[in-house]
């Protein structure tokens, strides 16, 4: 579908079963269609921290930042 937020919502599920890379790659879509939302992006920074790719959590949560100067749990999480 084109709604980001169909994707989203099945990222947020993928990621409490514990199927990560499943996750990422639904937030990933969720980005593709909308590179707007934050949470988008800080919901793929979640995923990718739990799989250890730090480095790629660090990029989702800076830009989850720079889309909200105000998402406070993208600035706790990146710490």
């Amino acid at each position: 579908p084109g709604n980001g937020y169909a994707y989203y919502n099945r990222g947020i599920t993928q990621d409490r079963m514990g199927e990560y890379a499943g996750a990422v790659e639904d937030f990933t879509r969720a980005i593709q269609i909308d590179n707007t939302n934050a949470d988008f992006f800080h919901n793929r920074g979640f995923s990718h921290r739990k799989q250890g790719n730090f480095k790629a959590a660090v990029q989702d949560y800076t830009a989850a930042i720079r889309l909200n100067p105000k998402h406070c749990r993208a600035y706790y999480n990146r710490a």
